[in-house]
C-alpha cells in the first residue's frame, strides 16, 4: 500500500509555503507598526521590535506557528513514508 500522491503533494509543496505566508504576515504585522514610526520619526530612530509588546507579540508567534507547521509536515511525511515502506 502506498501513501496517498495528493497528501504527499501538499506536505512537500503547500504546507511549506503556507508556513511561509504565516511567517510573512506575522512577521509584516509585527514590522508595520515600528517601520511606519521609523519612517515618521525620520533617522533620529524611532522604537525598537523589542520596546513594542504587540509587534514582539507578533514577532513570536510568526515564528512558532510556522517553524511548527513547517515542522510537522516534515514529520507527518516522513511518517507516511517510513509507515508503509515498512508495512510492504
Amino acid at each position: 500500500m502506498k501513501p496517498n500522491p495528493v497528501l504527499l503533494f501538499y506536505l512537500t509543496w503547500i504546507n511549506p509555503g503556507v508556513a511561509l505566508v504565516v511567517l510573512a504576515c506575522c512577521t509584516g504585522s509585527a514590522l508595520s507598526g515600528v517601520l511606519d514610526d521609523v519612517v515618521g520619526a525620520g533617522t533620529s530612530g524611532g522604537p525598537s521590535l523589542f520596546e513594542d509588546p504587540l509587534a514582539l507579540y507578533f514577532m513570536g508567534k510568526g515564528l512558532f506557528c510556522s517553524s511548527l507547521l513547517f515542522l510537522f509536515g516534515l514529520f507527518f511525511r516522513a511518517y507516511l513514508i517510513r509507515g508503509f515502506s515498512r508495512a510492504d
